[in-house]
């Protein structure tokens, strides 16, 4: 594995990177008014707290990506744009699940029945659920994250952060764009299209859709195939009516699917070097043993090692402005998800007979309905909101483990028969799920000067969760098969006739069982513009994580012990500063912050739970602080340079020990040049250069993490501003930098440590035409 320095040389030249363009500052301050007016960085309106307001007038850590540089970047997941928010990680565990953490603190979703402390919004309607971070971004006016406890403006689960997805609505006139993309590494492309179709001045629609089909990075060994490879696609439709003047319905309506085989985890360690050369594995980056073949299941046909997931969500907005001052609005929404991933338990190949060893199933069906009743108000020293917010929403999470095959006799205990016990058999958990919850919250803001300004905030919230845990156990005891001389595993056709099937079945059932928690969470935030370009605050927040149910059991074991997870509980203090210098050449907002956790439900992989192992969650006192600063500059009429960097301590408060995906700095510094070269045509070009300190693993058995690294991607392209013809090619890792995302200790054998790899290289060929 190559892997670059790390240290103190990538700090120095991203501060001087930062803060090396107040020496352009002093220069620039003599020029000419009017170069000034021109060279002004544009204003970006943001919706964190419920109204339009610019990026550096609202008086919390916001980040913001724009749909453009998404579309640009080729960008098709949340996970994506890590890079662009100090602060903000994500990493995937197995059953492409994402950890998703802002300021070190993320409950990890490899176990599925927890919500997550960073929340995720689309169009203002909250998505619960981790795989709903893995929908496609399509058509994107912005994402916005905003950090630090947001339970008064976003409301539960939101204690850590939001993430804020803006989907593009409609325009006035009509238009479009067509796009395609192709990857040459992995031999992956994208392809789509998006409209504008008004109707008439008070009714108008966007459609559009995309298809993407991406290769995979990792070389199976068995069958020559590159895995993961996924296909996705989306459609979406988006109707604004104005019947009245007064009155403004939005109706979204939108599908997407997507399809994966195979998976990026591998040996990536050596623990049992005999279970290791028994089983075949590399611990070569990039290339993995598994059974790329159809494996037959109680005579159904599966594919190995498969992940499948569907998304409907449909969304009714309606804005009703009753005065000057005062807007009603509603927000209904319905969504859906069906999710399942089919992967092998042990990451190797199949056994001699063809017969995979041991897979688990993974599958999620989830429903919800929310409605939301806000009133704005307006007016010359007063403003804010109150609102009401009802939620319903139903989980059906089943999780089975099916291994196919036994150890042979005496394969374990040396040569001597121990009297037939094996592995083989099914675990079975399931886990429904009810949830129903009410919320009262308001925010209202008094401009006492000018120049000072006082918000307060209050959310109660009242949530009721009924859940249905059963665990099922079949065949766990047979007679001795025959043994096959150099096979470790029988299949279990060949055990047949001599093993009673099922020999013993056992159950487990958790009664019904039901948490209600009343929740208070507030926010108070002052803020002060020293002048007309710079506005200083200091805010106070507290926000809750609902309770959970826990669907792990320890090995031996019919039921979770603990069955409920306590509440998570955010306080949260942030003291930061945002303006513009040089005539708005320059802009740049820094942040200090501390969060103190209670009961923060952190993830972990334990092997001693069930057969194989499982991530089980556990809750702990933690605490994290640091500091963040983002800058953008106009270096000239041409070159743009920016770059952010975080600096962060998370630890639990009892032990001191570090939080896993929390690293202690992280940014990314980069320029991008515009110049026009002949006509309407226009060049633009640039790069970036991202970093990070060792992010730990999930796996207190085995600590370890991905290490120190840098990633730099490059861009050059050419824009028709007349017709409405680009073209872009791109490297992202343009050096091949390479680390552990994730990892833990391989299940029921422990053979080595399973891990996944960073993407390598890859190149992209992008063309656009806009209409």
């Amino acid at each position: 594995m190559y892997r670059s320095k790390f240290g103190a040389s990538t700090i120095v030249l991203s501060m001087l990177a930062m803060s090396g363009v107040q020496v352009a500052v002093a220069q620039e301050d003599e020029a000419p008014a009017s170069q000034e007016n021109e060279s002004r960085q544009s204003v970006v309106i943001v919706t964190a707290t419920k109204s339009e307001t610019t990026l550096q007038e609202t008086p919390i850590a916001i980040s913001v990506v724009s749909g453009q540089d998404l579309a640009d970047r080729n960008i098709l997941e949340v996970s994506e744009i890590a890079q662009d928010v100090p602060g903000l990680t994500f990493s995937q565990s197995p059953g492409d699940l994402p950890s998703i953490v802002i300021r070190g603190i993320g409950t990890n979703n490899a176990n599925q029945t927890a919500e997550q402390s960073v929340g995720l919004f689309v169009d203002n309607v909250y998505k619960p659920r981790a795989r709903q971070y893995r929908d496609s971004l399509f058509d994107v006016e912005r994402v916005e994250v905003i950090k630090g406890a947001q339970g008064v403006i976003f409301g539960k689960n939101t204690s850590v952060g939001a993430i804020s997805v803006v989907s593009r609505k409609p325009g006035a006139e009509f238009g479009g764009d067509v796009y395609g993309s192709y990857e040459f590494e992995n031999e992956s492309y994208t392809v789509g299209a998006t409209a504008d179709l008004p109707a008439s001045d008070k009714l108008r629609f966007r459609v559009g859709g995309q298809y993407s089909d991406t290769g995979g990075y990792v070389k199976n060994l068995a069958g020559g195939d590159d895995v993961p490879a996924t296909e996705r696609y989306i459609v979406r439709g988006t109707m604004v009516a104005e019947p009245t003047d007064s009155l403004t319905a939005t109706f979204m309506l939108q599908h997407s699917e997507q399809d994966t085989t195979g998976n990026a985890f591998q040996l990536t360690e050596v623990l049992n070097p005999a279970l290791v050369s028994y089983f075949g594995y590399t611990t070569r980056p990039y290339e993995k043993n598994l059974n790329p073949t159809t494996t037959f299941i109680d005579g159904v046909s599966v594919p190995a090692d498969a992940d499948s997931q569907d998304s409907t969500d449909a969304v009714l907005t309606l804005d009703w402005e009753l005065s000057d001052t005062l807007t009603l609005t509603s927000v209904s929404a319905y969504s859906v998800m069906d999710y399942s991933n089919y992967s092998s338990i042990f990451y190797s190949s199949s056994d001699a007979a063809g017969q995979p060893k041991g897979y688990q199933l993974f599958e999620e069906d989830f429903e919800q309905f929310t409605q939301e009743v806000r009133l704005n108000y307006s007016g010359d020293s007063w403003h804010g909101f109150i609102g009401g917010m009802y939620q319903d929403q139903s989980l059906a999470f089943d999780r089975t483990i099916r291994l196919q095959t036994w150890f042979s006799p005496g394969t374990i205990s040396g040569g001597v028969d121990v009297g037939g016990f094996a592995f083989a058999g099914t675990s079975n958990a399931l886990l429904d799920q009810d949830l129903e919850s009410y919320a009262l919250f308001g925010l209202m803001t008094h401009d006492f000067t000018d120049r000072f300004s006082v918000s307060g905030g209050l959310r109660i919230g009242y949530e009721e969760k009924t859940a249905d845990f059963s665990v099922t156990l079949l065949d766990l005891i047979g007679l001795d098969p025959i043994s096959v001389p150099g096979d470790f595993f029988l299949p279990v056709d060949q055990r047949a006739g001599i093993s009673i099937y099922p020999l013993i079945n056992a159950a487990g059932v958790v009664p019904t069982t039901t948490t209600d928690d009343t929740s208070v969470d507030g926010s108070l935030n002052f803020s002060y513009d020293i002048n007309d370009d710079w506005m200083t605050y200091i805010s106070f927040a507290q926000g809750t994580k609902s309770a959970a149910f826990n669907n792990a059991t320890i090995s031996g074991s019919f039921t979770p012990e603990p069955f409920i997870i306590p509440e998570e509980v955010a306080r949260s203090v942030e003291i930061g500063a945002k303006g513009s210098y040089a005539g708005g050449r320059g802009t740049m907002s820094a942040a200090a912050f501390y969060t103190d956790l209670t009961d923060f439900q952190d993830s972990v992989f334990d092997p001693n739970v069930g057969v194989t192992g499982a991530f089980v969650i556990q809750s702990f006192d933690a605490e994290t602080y640091g500091l963040e600063l983002e800058t953008r500059y106009r270096l000239t009429d041409n070159l743009t340079t920016y770059g952010n960097i975080g600096l962060l301590e998370a630890k639990s408060q009892s032990t001191g020990t570090r939080l896993a995906d929390a690293p202690k700095v992280s940014g990314m510094i980069g320029a991008d040049y515009i110049r026009p070269i002949s006509g309407n045509l226009e060049l633009n070009a640039g790069g970036r250069l991202s970093f990070s300190s060792n992010q730990l693993h999930r796996n207190p058995a085995l600590p370890r993490g991905t290490g120190e690294y840098q990633v730099a991607d490059f861009h050059i392209g050419l824009n028709d501003t007349l017709s409405g013809w680009s073209v872009r090619a791109e490297v992202k890792n343009a050096f091949e930098e390479r680390y552990e995302v994730f990892s833990f200790i391989q299940p029921l054998l422990s053979a080595g440590v399973v891990g996944a790899y960073n993407p390598p290289r890859t190149v992209y060929l992008s063309v656009r035409k806009s209409f």
